[in-house]
């Protein structure tokens, strides 16, 4: 990890959010605060909100997003939430997809976490809705998000792709999972490549996993 590119991307951060801080331990940054916000999407409710976060930068930032949390406890792990606390922004793949277009901390606040804040702020006050829709929780949205992806119709299809992405089973002679009746290479196969040079195979795996797992708890297999 590059230090003074953390500092640099810290500090600019700092300067729109003031009440955080950097902190080194076990090998990673750390940034914590405050993170307040007024937001407002088309005509709907002005939002003026601020949440206590922290930022958790592997070794790979900014190759890699942060990892974020709330330490209030005022999302439910019931509002996109991973299991071990992590907060769902979306799919994984989308995450990063997103950050790496400008990785700096300031934009992954921006244009990730904040919009995910609102909604959260936003549905409180308002019940019923989502501001710009909702999308499915945990593995039903990974999988969505995978369908889109990949413009197919079914899970099961979207999670074939996703196990030739997690472990490294691309062949451009084989038939390509969507059914098309055309080999890979000649149909899917630049976009499996162009997404394994985004993510790395042990986190396919563990979205593959993930969705796998709760496939088979829904069909009662396990």
């Amino acid at each position: 990890m590059n230090g003074q590119i953390v500092w640099d991307h810290f500090k600019e951060l700092q300067c729109d959010f003031p009440n955080i801080s950097l902190s080194y331990e076990n090998d990673r940054f750390y940034v914590r605060g405050e993170i307040q916000f007024r937001a407002q999407y088309l005509n709907d409710e002005l939002v003026d909100e601020s949440y206590l976060i922290e930022l958790e930068l592997a070794s790979s930032y900014p190759n890699d997003p942060p990892i974020s949390r709330e330490l209030e406890g005022r999302i439910p792990n019931t509002f996109h939430m991973f299991p071990d606390g992590m907060l769902c922004l979306g799919a994984p793949l989308a995450v990063r997809k997103t950050f790496l277009e400008n990785p700096t901390l300031l934009e992954f606040v921006k244009t990730q976490l904040i919009p995910y804040f609102y909604s959260f702020s936003y549905k409180e006050k308002n019940k019923e809705r989502m501001p710009y829709g909702e999308l499915e929780h945990g593995a039903k949205g990974i999988l969505t998000y995978y369908k889109e992806l990949f413009q197919v119709a079914s899970a099961d299809v979207a999670l074939m792709f996703l196990y030739l992405l997690a472990f490294q089973k691309y062949r451009g002679h084989q038939p390509c999972p969507c059914r098309s009746g055309s080999v890979l290479r000649r149909c899917h196969g630049s976009l499996l490549l162009e997404l394994q040079s985004i993510q790395t195979t042990k986190e396919f795996q563990y979205e593959f996993k993930y969705c796998f797992e709760a496939i088979k708890k829904e069909r009662g297999l396990q």
